[in-house]
């Protein structure tokens, strides 16, 4: 299968399209067969490896991980052992691993829900921007409505929707 990867941290011309071998879902993942992947600030931060302090999670001197993405919409391609509630052909969007390719790999907790089939398949590429905004307001900061917000920075992902959610909750 083809795959955005890099293997070293730096600017966009690092990426390159490679052949690589399919993902197998183990113990507890779903297999995704990607049809639309998301690009946000984060792949830029996955990409050239700054701030500094996420490469102890992510490989000091390079990647640990060649692939890129996370968002996806897509169909359920195969399920590994012991994951319930998903079956192959759904179509599905969420958070994934090396999404930035044919095939990925996600936890049924990252797939948030299945996909509306009513709904314009672009929209599939917001989970990460979204989910972020909403555990910011409601789990992290415990925003009640009613209260106020002040929220800096909202020409990003996820202060787009980080004012969105404020307003539809009354915030």
């Amino acid at each position: 299968m083809q795959a955005a990867v890099r293997y070293n941290y730096g600017s966009v011309d690092k990426v390159q399209v490679a052949e690589i071998d399919k993902p197998e879902p183990g113990k507890g993942q779903v297999g995704i067969e990607v049809n639309n992947a998301g690009l946000d600030r984060g792949i830029v931060h996955m990409l050239t490896g700054v701030p500094q302090v996420m490469r102890l999670g992510t490989g000091l001197r390079k990647p640990s991980n060649p692939l890129l993405g996370i968002d996806f919409l897509g169909q359920v391609n195969a399920v590994g052992e012991g994951v319930t509630g998903f079956e192959a052909g759904q179509l599905v969007y969420g958070n994934g691993v090396g999404t930035l390719a044919e095939y990925a790999i996600a936890t049924p907790i990252q797939i948030a829900v299945v996909y509306p089939e009513t709904l314009d398949y672009s929209l599939g590429i917001l989970p990460a921007s979204g989910c972020t905004a909403l555990q910011a307001l409601r789990d992290q900061a415990k925003v009640e409505p009613g209260q106020r917000v002040l929220i800096n920075g909202a020409s990003g992902g996820v202060g787009t929707f980080a004012v969105q959610l404020a307003k539809h909750h009354g915030m």
